[in-house]
């Protein structure tokens, strides 16, 4: 049997008890499955092997022979020398394997750095008691405008589903489930729409109740959290606690006046142009800025008039009238 670091990829000792693996597994597995994780090929890599990893160790004989396939083989005794061999002091015991400090460099090298799991010691063995599942936290970004009308954000989740390859009992034909590693359960990916409310805060949580980890032995599933993150206009500049936006307006708005709405960090805010602005004008949008050290900072917005580089006929018609008219007043 091929010896690869089944232990190092469930992130268990190879002391672990069969429910210490069995728990790792399905901790790992909602992590990596790849429905919560779309296109990602690290991802993907680390799922199977954790698939791999437990169908050996999950099974008795096979676990029996891989650890067999760890340890290294008996020295041969010296047979030329009997009186040498009777001298030789009895060997030391082996050392307890645990893994060693490269440990994360091959967890890293093997599933890549862009897929993140805390390494947590090994949950406790199973009293049988109900033990509620984990709750469960995504992150969810949304806009400036969405945190302030609120919105609706489709997430992925997973949820436990009866495996039909071995109708729930976890074996086909006495051997484990090749479907579920006698889980009796498999893992199924589900959209969830979750409702953000309006004038949410940066950092806020959403709980959906019952839409987190499984539970064990009867338990009730954990909650899900999405943890709101706010996005600021890439077009805002912060200059301390002041924000500062260029407004970019067409030749007839700027000589016309106009209204138009603008973004800022609490989303979008109604101005009026006057007519006959120049380029260069700031305006000033007070309260509208950053909070800085208990002061709340202004927006500065510089208008910027934009000239058009084609016209069509129609256009030039009519700049070719204004231009006379220009030139009559003179």
């Amino acid at each position: 049997m091929e010896s690869k670091r089944y232990y190092e990829i469930l992130q268990v000792p190879p002391s672990a008890s069969p429910e210490d693996i069995k728990a790792a597994y399905r901790r790992l597995v909602r992590k990596y499955h790849p429905d919560v994780n779309p296109n990602n090929a690290n991802a993907e890599r680390l799922f199977k092997s954790l698939g791999e990893a437990y169908k050996i160790l999950s099974d008795p004989a096979q676990r029996r022979i891989y650890d067999q396939s760890l340890s290294p083989p008996p020295e041969k005794p010296d047979v030329r020398s009997a009186e040498k061999a009777y001298k030789k002091p009895p060997p030391k015991p082996d050392p307890p394997v645990e893994p060693g400090p490269g440990f994360k460099e091959m967890f890293d090298s093997l599933f890549g750095a862009d897929v993140k799991e805390e390494i947590k010691p090994p949950p406790k063995p199973s009293t049988g008691k109900p033990v509620r599942g984990e709750d469960i936290t995504m992150e969810a970004s949304i806009t400036q405008d969405e945190a302030k009308e609120g919105v609706i954000k489709t997430v992925h989740v997973e949820e436990a589903v009866p495996c039909t390859r071995c109708s729930k009992t976890g074996k086909v034909n006495g051997m484990p489930c090749s479907v579920c590693h006698g889980e009796k359960h498999v893992m199924h990916g589900k959209k969830l729409d979750v409702r953000v409310p309006p004038d949410v805060k940066n950092g806020s949580k959403v709980r959906i109740a019952k839409e987190g980890a499984r539970g064990r032995n009867g338990g009730e599933p954990g909650d899900l959290y999405l943890l709101v993150k706010i996005g600021h206009h890439q077009a805002l500049r912060h200059e301390g606690a002041n924000i500062h936006y260029d407004l970019v307006l067409s030749p007839p708005e700027a000589v016309l006046g106009c209204e138009i709405y603008v973004p800022t960090l609490h989303g979008k805010v109604k101005m009026t142009i006057p007519p006959g602005t120049s380029s260069g004008r700031v305006f000033k949008l007070k309260s509208q800025g950053a909070v800085l050290k208990s002061v709340t900072g202004d927006q500065l917005i510089t208008v910027k008039i934009s000239v058009p580089n084609s016209l069509s006929d129609e256009e030039r018609s009519l700049y070719q009238s204004l231009l006379k008219l220009h030139k009559a007043r003179k």
